[in-house]
């Protein structure tokens, strides 16, 4: 159980930051897809964590997060053919869908299948010595497939869905909690609570309120 949940969230911070260079940057190496990669399961890891030790507002837990699905349509992937997602998967025909937020963490800590995916923004061409010049491309983000749904669908994760979601992970303001006991005795967390929330803005705005009336 996690007491302090400042370390993740500074955490969360810097990985927001290193993938967005990432996302800039034209020359790649084998290290450079492994920081990427190493992101990745650090944010899913720590954003799992915070879950599960109830660090996080009901609200944010409770969030959709915006994905794309492929469909499989060639071999089951394996150990051997995982990394070749444009045959497993129909990858031209992308079905939007959503998926909570302690599922995203799973597909991600439990990923079978886990490719980066690059975008290109200059196509190759042959130079004025007839030698071809290969294009740049970017980072922009993840196909992921869990051990479990490798066989129906991977999907795809933007970059900039990830660090967006680490952002607002770690800026979030917990400013109640409250607890309960069950019929046996034990102490559970009932509710959390962010400062955006609309029930703490409009308790905030009573007290508010009442304190202008109490002194006019």
């Amino acid at each position: 159980m996690i007491s302090d949940s400042v370390p993740w969230r500074y955490e969360l911070w810097r990985i927001a930051r290193r993938l967005e260079r990432k996302t800039r940057q034209t020359h790649w190496t084998e290290r450079s897809s492994f920081r990427v990669e190493k992101d990745l399961m650090m944010a899913g890891y720590a954003i799992r964590r915070l879950l599960e030790a109830r660090k996080l507002s009901d609200r944010l837990a409770a969030k959709q997060i915006p994905i794309a699905r492929h469909q499989r349509i060639g071999p089951l992937p394996d150990v051997y053919n995982r990394h070749e997602i444009d045959v497993i998967y129909d990858l031209a025909n992308p079905i939007k869908a959503q998926i909570t937020l302690a599922k995203l963490c799973n597909v991600i800590v439990h990923s079978f299948v886990l490719v980066h995916s690059c975008k290109e923004i200059d196509e190759p061409y042959v130079g004025d010595d007839g030698v071809e010049v290969e294009g740049e491309y970017l980072f922009n983000g993840y196909f992921l497939s869990s051990e479990n749904e490798r066989g129906k669908h991977c999907y795809f994760l933007e970059a900039s869905t990830l660090i967006s979601l680490c952002r607002t992970i770690a800026s979030e303001d917990v400013v109640g909690v409250d607890m309960r006991r069950d019929p046996d005795g034990v102490m559970h967390i009932s509710r959390v609570i962010s400062s955006t929330d609309p029930e703490w803005m409009e308790e905030i705005q009573m007290k508010s309120h009442e304190a202008t009336r109490h002194y006019s």
